[in-house]
């Protein structure tokens, strides 16, 4: 028996489900779009048109929940950036940049988001369209058809660590 039925997009590619089973993620081709919906009615909480800092739209390969960082991380296809977006309402404020200053009474800069939904862009060399994370979840591991290797990059430094060689990449979760 159906109970709801939501249109989150015209081609969505997977959806993930907060830790909390509070709020799911839909990540979309089409419209370039990653959406996010409240678990309890699916009614829409929140619409990320995905575009990269540049403003470059991209569709978005993959999405999954890291639960031990209470968030979402979503790979972008056409755009080299992984977002993490916080699954959290007390979630840290999300800084563009370097921000500390030793001056007293300084702020120590503008978060560009912070709490419910903060989005966090990391940038890598190539778009990714797959990944999974390590036990830890502090480093996600990833690859794209096109290319000839794969990618480690850690969330906690939120950069690439190290590239792997996947020369005739195979199936992408197998090829990792």
């Amino acid at each position: 028996t159906m109970l709801a039925e939501v249109r989150a997009g015209i081609n969505a590619r997977n959806i993930a489900l907060s830790k909390d089973g509070k709020h799911v993620a839909v990540a979309n081709y089409l419209p370039n779009s990653l959406v996010i919906l409240s678990g309890d009615d699916l009614s829409v909480e929140k619409t990320f048109e995905v575009r990269d800092s540049k403003g470059n739209p991209s569709r978005v390969s993959a999405v999954y929940q890291a639960r031990p960082r209470d968030s979402f991380v979503a790979a972008l296809k056409d755009v080299p950036e992984i977002w993490e977006i916080a699954t959290d309402p007390a979630a840290p404020p999300v800084y563009g940049g370097l921000v500390h200053s030793h001056e007293k009474g300084m702020v120590e800069g503008l978060a560009s988001s912070q709490g419910l939904f903060a989005l966090r862009r990391i940038e890598i060399p190539e778009p990714l369209d797959d990944f999974f994370f390590d036990p830890g979840y502090h480093n996600l591991i990833g690859a794209n058809r096109d290319g000839e290797t794969g990618v480690v990059v850690n969330l906690d430094v939120g950069r690439e660590i190290a590239s792997l060689p996947l020369p005739g990449m195979p199936h992408l979760g197998s090829g990792i």
